[in-house]
């Protein structure tokens, strides 16, 4: 009855005066997506073509070798017509954004090829600083300092553009095909794989003060002189800490639904609603645990951070697995992060939940089971060294 629900009530107005740390956490992770992710969101193939530059060419050279630049600009980028390159005509169409930057080839530009600066037959009109024009410079740079490659090596010239050319298109084909897992991924796997970071440290921050609480010396010689079971706290305890946990879930739903309305209501939403909720599980037993090991409340913060960030880091959160060593990656599996972004990573490339997430959410779970247990026996050997001192 009534006396059952004390610890539970208690547990609530402690944790409304302490909710201060895990408000700040929702902020910086609302910061974090709002002002870093959404606005390079979705950097797909388009973004991709969006990044080649339109030139205006005009050839003063007239040889094989200008035309061999051009075509290999024209593959990488995107060829605009201007009728004249007067002043007044590139102005016009820099200003209107017709083109990008506006090349001339002059007269003795094959003859001085394998020379390093070519910078008197090559010149680039544009506005200044415009990073597509940056990307395209270096274009220009490479094919001269691939074909000088090729001069020093002895090929002669028509070899040497031949080679270059083979190059830029194997090297072209590789960018196309790593395009679509590598490396590129989605706003919601971004969104959800961050909270593998946040969930923890906004949990070990924000519960672990309250549980160290209930902890007390006085506390627990009241509850053992009592007729309240002392399993009936901390029973109350993990029931608090579950709904706070399921509290914190749905305001990340919520904020899911706004980032990205349509993609929340799809299988591989619900997948990832439920792989959060497993990780919550996690999150909440590393709470439990920490408030079991730390005595004070500085400590909290210090251990927050060490064990959210080094799982992040480890486990593919804030670097991209495919980007991480073999050895790191061996290690990380012993981490519930790693099994946790895996679950994200599926999803990102399906419309239905694989098999293989449940496994993986299973296996968050038993994680969370583990940390609670060892929180359990560190907890049980407290009490009765405190109960029999």
């Amino acid at each position: 009855g009534g006396i059952n629900m004390q610890v539970f009530k208690s547990y609530f107005k402690i944790l409304y005066k302490k909710k201060g740390s895990m408000l700040m956490y929702i902020g910086i992770f609302a910061g974090i997506i709002f002002g870093f992710i959404l606005p390079n969101s979705g950097k797909t193939e388009d973004e991709y073509k969006s990044m080649k530059c339109k030139f205006a060419w005009f050839d003063y050279d007239h040889t094989e070798e200008s035309e061999e630049l051009f075509s290999y600009l024209d593959h990488a980028h995107k060829h605009a017509e201007l009728k004249t390159d007067t002043t007044e005509a590139m102005q016009d169409s820099l200003f209107n954004r017709n083109t990008d930057c506006i090349v001339r080839i002059k007269k003795g530009y094959a003859d001085h090829l394998d020379k390093e600066d070519l910078s008197d037959y090559i010149e680039i009109v544009a506005i200044p600083n415009r990073s597509k024009v940056e990307l395209f410079e270096a274009d220009v740079n490479k094919y001269i300092s691939y074909l000088n490659a090729y001069f020093a090596a002895g090929y002669d010239r028509a070899e040497a553009a031949a080679q270059v050319d083979e190059l830029f298109q194997t090297r072209t084909n590789v960018t196309m095909t790593t395009e679509g897992h590598g490396g590129k991924h989605s706003t919601r796997y971004t969104f959800f794989s961050y909270l593998g970071w946040i969930l923890v440290v906004m949990m070990i921050e924000g519960v672990s003060p309250v549980l160290i609480v209930y902890d007390k010396k006085e506390l627990r010689e009241r509850i053992a002189s009592s007729a309240y079971k002392y399993s009936n706290m901390t029973k109350e305890i993990l029931l608090g800490t579950i709904v706070t946990g399921f509290l914190g879930c749905a305001v990340f739903a919520v904020g899911g639904c706004f980032v990205f309305r349509k993609e929340m209501f799809t299988v591989a939403g619900l997948g990832n609603l439920l792989n959060m909720v497993c990780y919550m599980f996690v999150a909440m037993a590393l709470a439990f645990l920490a408030s079991k090991i730390v005595r004070n409340e500085e400590g909290f913060s210090m251990i927050g951070n060490i064990v959210s960030l080094g799982m992040a880091f480890l486990s593919g959160i804030f670097v991209p697995m495919e980007f991480l060593g073999a050895g790191v990656i061996k290690l990380a599996h012993f981490l519930p992060a790693y099994w946790y972004v895996k679950v994200v990573d599926l999803l990102d490339y399906e419309a239905k939940i694989p098999s293989e997430a449940f496994v993986y959410m299973g296996i968050e779970v038993l994680f969370a089971a583990a940390i609670i247990t060892i929180a359990i026996v560190i907890d049980r050997a407290r009490n009765q060294r405190l109960v029999s001192s």
